[in-house]
């Protein structure tokens, strides 16, 4: 697919995930509290029905998004026949990060061409494009990679995921009275907004740490050179280069 085009849909599934995520929420409380005070029988027409097929309707929706902005590009790699290969001077570098963080797992790091992206899974294994690997850019990318598979990072990303959906746990139970078709979408659209901050953090947190690994400046130089390559774009799992920048800014200064 053309890769304007496909970034395209990439922002559309996104914008559309915000809408049908803020659209279940206020739809689905508003109709619910009509319910609960009774209004809706001054209504010429049955609330319950508009109710049960607007969650259902949003709900269905809210997938379809979740899978343009989220599922298509992991699946896209997941299923990808580029094979991978070793580098020694991947490696090298790799375990001389790993070794900075402190971490004691052993890691295994692999070239894939044509992907443009890194990723690292829990079984400790860190993939990166073949471009992306080169000294300076691919440290940082490592280092980033690695932190996101240090215990203490996972326990961050999740502790602070419970705290951002406390609020969103108690409205789902303040209308558990709703059925169960209606309470599921709704439930889940309340913890998208808790869901995308944990996630967002956990980048925050990985550009630190590779910065810390790699260089301050290499980091922020990294970012602004892959901004420049791909857009300053947000998606439900990592926030703008450009927050990013300035997040590492704020911590380590300006990169001359």
């Amino acid at each position: 697919m053309n890769k304007k085009l496909s970034a395209r849909l990439f922002q559309f599934g996104y914008k559309l995930l915000r809408i049908l995520v803020l659209g279940t929420i206020i739809s689905v409380t508003g109709f619910a509290e009509l319910i609960r005070s009774r209004l809706y029988w001054h209504l010429p027409f049955p609330f319950q029905t508009v109710l049960l097929y607007t969650a259902l309707g949003f709900g269905i929706y809210l997938v379809l998004g979740f899978a343009v902005d989220l599922g298509g590009p992991i699946l896209s790699l997941l299923l990808s026949r580029r094979p991978e290969f070793e580098s020694l001077d991947l490696t090298r570098r790799g375990e001389e990060i790993v070794r900075r963080a402190g971490v004691r797992s052993r890691f295994r790091f692999r070239l894939k061409r044509g992907i443009e992206t890194a990723y690292s899974t829990i079984r400790k294994k860190v993939v990166i494009d073949e471009e992306l690997a080169v000294d300076g850019p691919g440290d940082f990318i490592l280092g980033h990679e690695v932190t996101h598979q240090i215990a203490g990072h996972t326990r961050g990303k999740i502790i602070r995921f419970v705290l951002y959906s406390l609020p969103a746990f108690g409205m789902a139970w303040y209308e558990g009275w709703l059925p169960a078709t209606i309470l599921i979408p709704y439930s889940l659209a309340l913890i998208v907004y808790p869901m995308k901050s944990a996630l967002h953090w956990s980048e925050y947190d990985a550009d630190e740490g590779g910065a810390w690994l790699s260089g301050q400046e290499n980091g922020i130089q990294t970012l602004m050179t892959l901004m420049k390559k791909h857009g300053d774009y947000e998606s439900f799992t990592h926030p703008r280069p450009s927050k990013r920048i300035q997040e590492l800014q704020k911590k380590f200064g300006q990169a001359h």
